[in-house]
């Protein structure tokens, strides 16, 4: 009773000094002087998990199962692709009002901090180490660079709380046969991110061939048989997570984003900068600046993260000279493995799937340390608190050694520049002072004899690092561009006037319909939080359909496929997905669209030529004739046919008219000779330009033909604008203009309202040096004929929802029922009740085949793989299940036989 009062005693200590760091690094966040979301290199807690954790505490709310969702970009699998569905730790926001979800983001990452440090400490404390050697390193762990510095990225953090977890589990079913906690928690890692379950599972591989070694002799079959055991509960924890996991998987598989076609040698180097980003970042995250600040390898965040206390590079070194042969064999087995992960680029590619080198993996390497570090400390209180004083004045001069190289390097091989060069050597100095405060510590602490003295010794050695992490830490996290409350119930941002626009739109049309803007309120995910569907969108993950039909209209798509800016204003285009309102701040709305309202300085525009939810055809175009137009011709043509690869589909098309693209309509290019005149006009730099001035404004397709009366190439950048708007660089693009090629056609794609260009050269004089600058235009057309057609035989619905649509449709001959959904094999659809196969049309869309007469049609969405992984989630749950009932019945069985053993 009493040994267990003092076990509580001292983790109630332990957790004490974690909230009191957790106090001081936080403070701002904890009573809301500041918003735990950043704009600065962390800008996607602002542009990405803030709406993405809103619209689902949204979504969550109105009572929704989240399957699909038609407001994030086009259309998404939401279920597989939003990341905070599988992370336990976001449905706690449900507790708080949607107005107050922001303000709670920094508490929960304080949170985050104090279960990390409380599965972390009962981890080391289940390895029977003294209550010095798991309050340190749980310090460590509790304030590492991972938990901070990605912790900022809100579900990054997670696997930093269940690691302890796991690895608890693992020593349990190492040591007394019980699986359950470690079968927990590979559950909760594979529902949370099958990313960093894919690398944990590597780390775990290595720690539990370490751990088994050190604590059994090697023999073959016991080797052999637990680690089958801990397979089998590690598959049973993945089982269990198959209704999430699986259709993940799926998901991700089917990617563009995820290749995998990167190719790098085994033993190939990366370059210097990584390598003096690496030695560099072990002293501390912010030793080579701070978010845009940081002059490093990639950037803040996924430049290698490996501190864990400077401590740890002093003192983790001991290992090797404490305990038996086999155990210094073991021991450096295992970092020869890690330091190769580190120091070779193949395992990071190996580690993102072979898609890219980034180092988000590293948080391995800090737990590896920090486990090691407490065994080391371990050692160090049952040796009466001797080092291995030569070990440790040769780590410290190694330390002292590679700081030198790092900082010499980057001076002069890396060019940094003289502040660049002082911010890193004041953080590396301040490193080293703390590094040396240390080891003078220890040194006493060895020479001492009086056992108070040494325990006065240790507690000042705990100051120090909380000294230490607690400084490091809060420059990470406020010494930062930080969101202001104010922003919140201020009109600005994600809360201005678009809000009340869309609120008026929606209490005036409650149809399905997208709206469009010529501004961003904040970025991509505005309609996220201004709760209307739209285009664009801001996902790691986008539907593959959405990038297949982007690709082939040839509409900007950034980001490594993860930015939809829109479909780049092209009209046509938007009105055939449904784009029925267009919000603008100016008085002028784009082609086709006439003025309807303007709600606090937000003009509202109406499209005249808006299509119906669900609209039908009756011809096709065959795939293959369809890629031989340009994009002008593509657009025409869907408003004729739809367009079917039909090698893939297997649809009989003999019930649909067959278009010939040689049909279309031609649509004759207009060619102006601008006003030209010599101008500093306002644009964003210095350099000689020239501005054009047309004599009425303009809209449709335009390109810009540029010749030079000489042969040499000239670069430069074009700006255009409407009339009461400003040159900005959302309306420009760069060229190169060479006469040998004839010169340069520079496309602006699709332009409203133009009246003015700027052609600014990135060298002096070659204003003078044009031959012939003219505009060609291609105005854009709506055949009425068509539009009437779509008009007629559409859907007619009777309810939607993000997973259920269904509604009527008169079909006066064999029809091919169109969606602005995009396609994905979790739709199905119900024709009269009778199953109906789904075809993908348009590029990337949905589309139901349609017999003559009137039909009611239902369309239903479940993520593909969802029931396959349900069934896996009940097996699982039943196989544990046995499991647990044969425990208890031996526990009653044995506790039935003692009682009758003492009667």
């Amino acid at each position: 009773m009493l040994y267990s009062k003092l076990r509580e005693k001292k983790f109630l200590i332990t957790i004490g000094i974690i909230v009191v760091a957790c106090i001081f690094v936080y403070w701002d966040f904890i009573t809301f002087n500041k918003l735990y979301i950043f704009n600065d290199t962390g800008s996607d807690t602002f542009d990405s998990y803030w709406p993405f954790l809103y619209d689902l505490n949204l979504k969550i709310k109105q009572g929704e199962i989240p399957f699909w969702s038609h407001n994030m970009g086009m259309g998404i699998n939401y279920f597989s692709t939003q990341i905070f569905i599988g992370d336990i730790f976001s449905y706690l926001f449900l507790l708080v009002g949607l107005n107050k979800l922001a303000y709670a983001f920094g508490l929960m990452a304080v949170f985050k901090i104090l279960l990390a440090a409380i599965f972390f400490f009962r981890y080391v404390r289940y390895l029977n180490f003294s209550f010095v050697s798991s309050t340190i390193p749980t310090l460590l762990y509790a304030f590492n660079g991972y938990i901070v510095l990605w912790g900022q990225h809100y579900q990054f953090v997670n696997v930093m709380v269940f690691a302890p977890l796991v690895l608890l589990g693992f020593e349990k079913l190492l040591k007394e046969k019980k699986w359950g906690l470690f079968t927990l928690s590979i559950f909760l890692l594979a529902i949370n991110s099958y990313y960093f379950l894919y690398v944990f599972t590597v780390f775990i591989f290595i720690y539990g061939v370490s751990r088994y070694l050190l604590v059994y002799n090697f023999k073959f079959k016991g080797f052999i048989t637990h680690f089958s055991k801990t397979f089998v509960f590690y598959v049973l924890g993945i089982m269990a997570a198959g209704f999430m996991f699986l259709p993940t998987i799926y998901y991700v598989l089917s990617s563009p984003r995820i290749s995998g076609s990167l190719n790098i040698k085994l033993f190939q180097l990366a370059d210097l900068q990584y390598y003096i980003s690496l030695i560099m970042r072990a002293f501390s995250n912010n030793s080579m600046g701070i978010a845009n600040g940081f002059y490093g390898y990639i950037n803040y965040y996924e430049s290698p993260i490996i501190y864990s206390g400077v401590i740890c590079l002093i003192l983790i070194p001991q290992i090797f000279f404490q305990g038996s042969r086999k155990e210094k064999y073991i021991y450096g087995i295992t970092y020869f493995l890690l330091m190769a992960m580190l120091l070779l680029p193949f395992f990071s590619l190996f580690f993102n799937a072979f898609s890219k080198v980034d180092y988000r993996w590293t948080f391995g390497i800090i737990i590896f340390n920090l486990v090691v570090l407490a065994h080391v400390l371990q050692n160090w209180i049952k040796n009466i608190y001797k080092l291995n004083m030569k070990a440790l004045f040769i780590a410290f001069g190694g330390v002292i050694l590679f700081s030198f190289i790092a900082l010499k390097l980057g001076g002069n091989s890396l060019g940094w520049s003289g502040e660049q060069s002082s911010m890193a050597s004041r953080s590396i100095l301040t490193s080293l002072i703390f590094c040396i405060l240390y080891m003078i510590i220890l040194c006493l602490i060895q020479i001492s004899r009086d056992k108070k003295n040494k325990y006065i010794l240790i507690s000042i050695l705990t100051f120090l690092l909380f000294i230490e992490v607690v400084s490091v830490s809060h420059a990470s996290v406020n010494n930062r561009m930080l969101l202001d409350p104010g922003y919140i119930s201020g009109k600005q941002g994600y809360f201005d006037s678009t809000n009340d626009a869309i609120r008026y739109i929606q209490s005036e049309d409650p149809g399905f319909y997208r709206i469009s803007k010529s501004y961003n309120s904040r970025f991509l995910n505005d309609a996220l939080i201004q709760r209307f569907n739209g285009f664009k969108e801001y996902n790691s993950l986008v539907e593959p359909s959405t990038i297949q039909f982007l690709q082939k209209m040839n509409v900007t798509i950034g980001g490594n496929f993860s930015l939809v800016y829109g479909l780049d204003e092209r009209v046509k285009l938007e009105t055939l997905l449904n784009n029925k309102y267009y919000l603008t701040y100016n008085k002028q709305g784009p082609f086709g669209y006439e003025f309807i309202k303007e709600v606090n300085e937000v003009n509202i525009f109406r499209n005249k030529f808006a299509l119906p939810f669900g609209y039908t055809y009756d011809r096709y175009i065959e795939a293959n004739d369809f890629d031989k137009l340009d994009n002008m011709q593509k657009e025409d043509a869907m408003y004729k046919g739809f367009i079917i690869d039909n090698e893939n589909q297997k649809l009989d098309v003999e019930k649909f008219n067959r278009m010939n693209i040689n049909e279309l309509p031609i649509i004759s290019e207009e060619t102006i000779i601008p006003q030209i005149k010599k101008t500093n006009s306002n644009v964003p730099s210095k350099d000689s330009s020239i501005e054009l001035e047309l004599n009425n404004s303009m809209t449709g397709e335009i390109s810009v033909t540029l010749n030079m009366k000489n042969s040499n190439a000239a670069n430069g950048k074009i700006y255009w604008k409407s009339e009461n708007e400003e040159y900005s660089e959302l309306k420009s693009k760069s060229f190169i203009v060479n006469n040998e090629n004839n010169g340069s056609k520079i496309s602006l794609g699709i332009v409203h309202n133009l009246k003015s260009l700027n052609i600014l050269f990135l060298e002096d004089e070659l204003t003078n040096e044009i031959d012939n600058l003219e505009l060609k235009v291609r105005p854009i057309v709506y055949n009425k004929p068509d539009i009437d057609k779509f008009s007629a035989n559409n859907f007619i619905a009777t309810s939607i929802g993000n997973n259920r649509i269904k509604g009527t449709v008169l079909a006066d001959s064999p029809k091919m029922l169109f969606f602005s959904i995009p396609y994905d094999k979790g739709w199905n659809s119900k024709v009269d009740g009778v199953k109906q196969k789904i075809v993908e049309i348009n590029n990337g869309f949905i589309g139901i085949p349609l017999e003559k007469g009137n039909h009611t049609v239902e369309l239903n969405y479940v993520p593909p793989m969802f029931k396959v992984g349900a069934i896996c989630s009940l097996f699982a749950l039943v196989i544990i299940g046995i499991l647990r009932s044969r425990v208890y019945f031996k526990k009653v069985t044995l506790l039935i036989t003692s009682k009758r053993d003492e009667v």
